[in-house]
């Protein structure tokens, strides 16, 4: 039997992203073989009353959504991995964490996917189109995690 979980109560220094290990189940998914942290920035730390993203170990993930369109597909595949864990846990179930309260909006979501993907390195020119499609395609996956489609 595995010790439950401790949250910081004070943000952790050091990088915002734990060790992310996946596990395949299918080429096009994955599993969050142990918990995952990313430490949120200070542009948006002060709108919650925790400073983490917490997922779970046994999170499924698709990572990266990505239309097949050659450009956009060149442009984003693969080039978020733990940005992509972020996004889908916030957007599936619109909490930091598994007892955290659901009152995170999409268009909140969506920029914290912005701002980890800035903490994942991403380099800028890539990062606002990813951000900007998902943006502007996003609503019905957020819409069908809400059980209004």
């Amino acid at each position: 039997m595995t010790a439950p979980l401790t949250l910081p109560t004070v943000c952790p220094g050091g990088g915002p992203f734990t060790d992310l290990l996946l596990q395949p189940i299918r080429p096009d998914l994955w599993r969050v073989s142990e918990h995952f942290i990313y430490v949120l920035p200070p542009d948006v730390r002060g709108l919650f009353d925790r400073c983490t993203v917490h997922v779970p170990q046994g999170f499924e993930t698709d990572l990266d959504s990505v239309p097949r369109w050659p450009l956009i597909y060149w442009l984003a595949k693969g080039r978020t991995v733990a940005s992509a864990v972020i996004h889908d846990w916030l957007y599936h179930t619109a909490r930091l964490a598994p007892t955290a309260p659901a009152v995170i909006t999409r268009a909140l979501v969506d920029r914290i996917f912005l701002l980890a993907m800035r903490d994942e390195g991403v380099p800028a020119w890539q990062r606002y189109p990813i951000y900007w499609a998902v943006r502007a395609g996003g609503g019905a996956a957020w819409r069908r995690a809400r059980g209004a489609v």
